[in-house]
């Protein structure tokens, strides 16, 4: 009952000082970390209310305090459950997602004063919780300048009015809506070729922010999961971004490394594109070391590396080998024999079986090339050449 009369509070106010009064009424009722009581917020029409505040507002004399208020009390509600989004998207999204943008775009312009009411971090908070809403990703992903004002965002240099943690958090934000979008199947060639985008991903996903490399190689690894080809190929054509997802395979962040493998796996996961990615000695090299440390020395060969990322790595490997790629991946020095100590070695029978497999592929690729090529030509060492010459051999 009490969050009712909030609420009526709320539609009831007009004049600006009666708003301003709502409105710190409301957020002191809204900020909180309760899915369920925001569910009954929803349900009450809190999100309707503070729509119809903030579109008043921005029509109307209004202060930055003003709209800070609103806009953080909005970003407490939608801290729903995606039920109760979903709801609230199909009543006000679209006309609040406008509404929004046009907030975000008056605060880029310094038309709104937001040194310390975090309008656009909040702005930006709400829209990332419409982003998971499933009816919502495809209607803001092809919205007029939507994409364009979260690239604008994020390319925010530093600025003496803005704080570094207050400029990294809005652009964050921007990145994990991107993301969220670029989980769509329906956006992903889309966004795949929008201009300057992939770029601006790689730029955050190799900066020295964690909370920027997140959201970034979350919407890269989306993106190379959309299945299609012609995307597809552009991401591997793209050799500043497989040079910066190799060099993340080894990062100090074990979700760093983590979603480099997944994209790259998920990139290799087309035929197609396996041939143009083993052309990328750097990236064989990368991966060898991700299998080099795997083995790290004998006292804890299978604690150098986690699980997850492992995995990834090395089911983008097994994708990259086959009949057209062997003799490149067999000549790489080092890599064999490496692949080789894991199938030996590994205490995990799923990994070794892996292992073996590839060399079992690699080996009878080169075999049937014997003919052409000597045995130091086809491996590039004779150790190696009898690795693979012996495990063609078997069942």
């Amino acid at each position: 009952m009490h969050t009712h009369k909030i609420i009526e509070g709320l539609n009831r106010s007009i004049c600006k000082s009666d708003r301003i009064a709502a409105v710190k009424t409301a957020l002191r009722e809204f900020s909180h970390e309760d899915e369920a009581r925001h569910d009954e917020e929803i349900q009450l029409g809190a999100a309707n209310a503070l729509y119809q505040k903030l579109a008043l507002a921005m029509f109307q004399h209004h202060t930055s305090e003003e709209i800070g208020i609103i806009c953080e009390s909005l970003h407490c509600v939608y801290f729903c459950s995606l039920e109760m989004k979903e709801t609230s998207f199909r009543e006000i999204g679209k006309d609040l997602v406008h509404l929004l943008t046009q907030v975000i775009a008056q605060c880029l312009e310094h038309k709104i004063r937001d040194e310390t009411h975090g309008i656009m971090e909040n702005s930006l908070g709400v829209l990332v919780q419409v982003s998971f809403v499933h009816s919502a990703e495809v209607e803001m992903a092809n919205r007029d300048a939507f994409l364009d004002q979260m690239l604008q965002i994020i390319h925010l240099e530093q600025s003496k009015s803005n704080s570094n943690k207050a400029l990294i958090n809005v652009q964050a934000s921007a990145l994990s809506v991107i993301s969220n979008l670029a989980f769509r199947k329906e956006n992903q060639v889309m966004m795949t070729s929008y201009p300057g985008l992939v770029d601006a991903l790689i730029d955050c996903a190799t900066s020295g922010f964690a909370s920027l490399r997140r959201p970034s190689l979350g919407a890269l690894c989306h993106l190379a999961g959309s299945g299609n080809v012609e995307a597809s190929a552009q991401m591997v054509q793209n050799e500043k971004l497989i040079r910066a997802l190799s060099n993340l395979l080894v990062d100090d962040n074990e979700k760093t490394r983590e979603h480099a493998a997944g994209t790259l796996n998920n990139l290799s996961v087309i035929p197609q594109n396996s041939v143009q990615l083993v052309g990328y000695g750097f990236l064989l090299d990368a991966l060898m070391e991700v299998f080099a440390n795997k083995i790290g020395s004998s006292s804890d060969f299978n604690n150098s590396v986690d699980e997850s990322s492992w995995k990834c790595a090395t089911c983008a490997f097994m994708n990259l080998v086959h009949g057209d790629t062997a003799l490149v991946i067999a000549k790489r020095r080092g890599l064999l024999d490496v692949l080789a100590t894991i199938a030996a070695m590994d205490d995990v029978l799923e990994v070794r079986e892996t292992a073996s497999h590839a060399l079992k592929i690699i080996a009878m690729n080169l075999v049937l090339q014997l003919d052409h090529y000597g045995a130091g030509q086809a491996c590039g060492d004779g150790s190696s050449f009898s690795v693979v010459s012996s495990l063609a051999k078997e069942p």
